[in-house]
């Protein structure tokens, strides 16, 4: 194959080519927006200033010429790994024989190098600590120097490490190149250049502020919007020794994909399409009863499944003569969850209970019907997976992090907890004292004993997870950032918990989680179409402040602010909040925001008899009407971003009404993110936050990641003295951004 070959001919490059092609094709290297995150200009820009302007003599002595060479092969093997990309390359492979490159162009050879020894020292741990350059020999396998690439730019295990997002991605082979033509009379650093980059006096430097064409500016922190790739469907197999063990014996697991539905494994995963040959590697997490276990698995179109995950797990205790025990595995690439296999086993009391002939299927899990994987985003810091246990109220926490491995729990039910109460209860007489009303110092106090509660209900294993992952950190290497919790318990607002451990880190200040971090949630019940990038060219509003509606006693003035917000700033089309025409939005508007700012009615005991009260009531808009066929072929379609902004119907002093139903509702119908309070607010605040959160957000090419607004929103809650601050919640990737455009 062309891709194959490639990999081969740039092995054989001399140091010398190898710098020579990387700056010709330097420009396309630089132009793509995850290189740029990568180098991490906007923090680098003054060390990397500071080296442009050194003398050689000083460079020469600051900087490891090995290893940016060895980087640039890196480089130039994850771009070889694009096979769009393969003629292109091979051209400039022919020409970099025959020494017809041009010399210089728009990207100088000083700024290539310093960017790699500055993503060397960035990554030191991932990259000198993990492999070494004396292994790159002419014996490396392409996909070896794949990985190696993979390793040493922190991408995903693709085919196509880098999602290249270039101004004319179809590049021919006989195109002339704008952007790095060899006649270019003008280039950046010509052989006799009268400034060269490294000049102490040069005038204009290469990333100055004032440069009025910049290659990479020093406050442009947007990326475009990455190219997305398709996805195939596969399935699981979970494949077992003994479908009818016995209590307490050991039960033999093997897991595999196959490309077609098997009869006794529900569930589906989907993985990039990439080239038949490319190998897919996997975690698979296998729960059943009350263990699980950790191993990997290996696939590709071409071979199917490589390498199996095996497991071997007790059967689970049970009460009375035989139980359905489910054995679940989950599936992550590149450290994101990518689906799901459950199958049921017929477990016994004791070898004496018959065989149960027909073992049901596990009903398949809703969220297999939207299931979106990015290979191009970012992975959390760290991924909590909380889910349901056998027994009501018990739950297992699973923790993963793309910056070390965490062992296995120490013992059986480190990574357990039991709810000693039904969750929205414990929410309500938690919160309800804090709720619509200003906060004085004593109950600020109650408040962060209330976050520190919620850290304690969290199993051991969790808090050895994560103060392990924070003092990896600190220690330098690589930030803690954003963390994703995967529930199967909506209710409670782990964001508050408060990160208190006089054992684990008696040094370290208190703070809420969603304060420290960037955190999203996610329902993993419902579905599974959060994404990193969401594209906004048409946005719509749907809000009342009830001037004028009889039968409405609570108005809501701040509600007609947002209205006016929504279309005057980001043109927004109109929905009369009205039973028909919002419905009928529902079922075929065209818009990849939705903003709901009304009165609403939540009952946390049945989420679905809660309502959206309309302007035409008693019409009122229920989650039964939102999670519907025709929904997820209308608006869902979109993948839209939902702002929620809910106010209960005549709460006032300290009453908590949780919102139920539309989160799950919404995120069914196909939203990739879902911006809510944890309970109905009925505060002018809202308004305030809202209008910030898009300020913030909403920016050409990409604002800020949603978590990071909201995490600034909630640590106003002390200066502002108000419970509203902590009550948003993000349901979706904590880096989403939103290309508005």
């Amino acid at each position: 194959m062309m891709t194959q070959d490639i990999f081969v001919r740039i092995r054989a490059l001399d140091d010398r080519k190898i710098i020579k092609l990387l700056r010709y094709l330097g420009p396309m290297f630089f132009k793509d927006p995850r290189i740029r995150r990568l180098l991490d200009f906007e923090e680098k820009a003054g060390p990397l200033a500071a080296l442009a302007v050194l003398a050689p003599s000083k460079k020469k002595a600051l900087l490891d010429t090995n290893r940016s060479i060895w980087l640039a092969r890196m480089l130039l093997s994850a771009f070889a790994a694009q096979p769009r990309f393969a003629e292109v390359l091979a051209k400039a492979l022919d020409s970099v024989q025959q020494d017809e490159l041009v010399l210089e162009t728009q990207v100088p050879l000083g700024l290539i190098t310093d960017s790699l020894r500055l993503l060397a020292s960035a990554h030191i741990a991932e990259t000198g600590g993990a492999v070494n350059r004396n292994l790159i020999t002419d014996y490396q396998t392409p996909d070896a120097l794949v990985k190696i690439a993979q390793i040493a730019l922190a991408a995903e295990s693709t085919p196509s490490p880098i999602q290249w997002s270039l101004p004319y991605p179809n590049i021919a082979v006989d195109d002339v190149h704008p952007v790095i033509a060899v006649d270019d009379v003008h280039p950046i650093i010509a052989v006799d250049d009268v400034h060269p980059i490294i000049a102490v006096d040069d005038v204009h430097p290469i990333i100055a502020v004032d440069d009025v064409h910049p290659i990479i500016t020093v406050d442009d922190v947007h990326p475009v919007a990455p190219i997305r790739s398709s996805l195939r469907e596969v399935y699981p197999d979970i494949a077992v020794d003994d479908v009818h063990p016995v209590a307490n014996t050991i039960v033999r697991f093997t897991v595999s994909l196959s490309p077609q539905e098997t009869t006794d494994t529900a569930g589906a995963v989907r993985l990039p399409e990439t080239p038949p040959e490319f190998e897919h590697k996997l975690l698979v997490h296998l729960l059943f009863g009350t263990s699980s276990a950790w191993d990997t698995l290996t696939w590709s179109v071409q071979r199917g499944t490589i390498k199996t995950a095996s497991f071997a797990l007790p059967a689970p205790a049970i009460q009375g003569r035989r139980a359905l025990v489910e054995a679940r595995a989950n599936f992550y690439l590149n450290q994101r969850w990518c689906g799901e296999g459950q199958r049921n086993l017929d477990v016994r009391r004791d070898s004496t209970v018959a065989m149960q002939t027909n073992i049901p299927l596990p009903k398949t899990p809703p969220w297999r019907r939207d299931l979106v994987l990015q290979p191009d985003a970012h992975p959390p810091d760290l991924t909590v997976r909380i889910q349901k246990g056998t027994i009501p109220g018990d739950f297992s926490w699973t923790c993963l992090s793309p910056h070390l491995k965490f062992p296995p729990p120490a013992k059986e039910g480190d990574n357990r907890m039991s709810l000693k109460e039904d969750a929205a209860n414990f929410v309500r007489m938690t919160f309800a004292p804090f709720a619509n009303m200003p906060l004085e110092s004593l109950k600020m106090a109650e408040l962060e004993g209330a976050g520190e509660k919620i850290y304690r209900s969290t199993p051991k294993y969790f808090r050895d997870c994560y103060w392990t992952l924070w003092h990896k950190a600190a220690a330098g290497g690589f930030k803690f950032n954003s963390v994703q919790i995967i529930t199967d318990e909506p209710c409670m607002p782990w964001e508050l918990m408060r990160l208190s451990d006089l054992t684990r880190a008696p040094h370290v200040a208190p703070e809420l989680l969603a304060i420290r971090h960037c955190v999203g949630r996610w329902l993993a019940d419902e579905s599974a179409s959060m994404r990193q990038w969401i594209s906004v060219s048409k946005a719509a509003v749907s809000a009342s402040s009830y001037d004028g509606i009889s039968g409405v006693s609570g108005k809501l003035p701040w509600a007609a602010k947002e209205h006016k917000l929504m279309v005057d700033t980001y043109r927004a089309d109109e929905v009369p909040l009205t039973s028909e025409r919002l419905r009928g939005f529902l079922e075929g508007g065209v818009a990849q925001a939705l903003h709901i700012a009304c009165h609403g009615q939540m009952s946390i005991i049945d989420p679905d008899a809660s309502y959206l009260l309309m302007e035409d009531t008693p019409q009122k808009l229920t989650p039964l009407l939102v999670a519907r066929h025709e929904v997820c072929n209308g608006f869902g379609r979109q993948h839209p971003l939902v702002f929620l902004n809910a106010c209960d119907v005549g709460a006032i002093g300290a009453s908590l009404s949780l919102v139920a139903g539309f989160p799950a509702a919404f995120l069914y119908a196909g939203a990739s993110a879902l911006v809510s309070p944890l309970w109905a607010i009925n505060d002018e605040r809202a308004q305030k936050i809202a209008e910030e959160f898009y300020r913030e957000a909403f920016v050409a090419s990409g604002g800020k990641p949603l978590g990071a607004v909201l995490r600034d929103i909630r640590a106003r809650w002390k200066e502002e003295k108000h419970l509203t601050y902590l009550a948003y919640v993000l349901y979706g990737d904590p880096m989403a951004q939103v290309d508005y455009h």
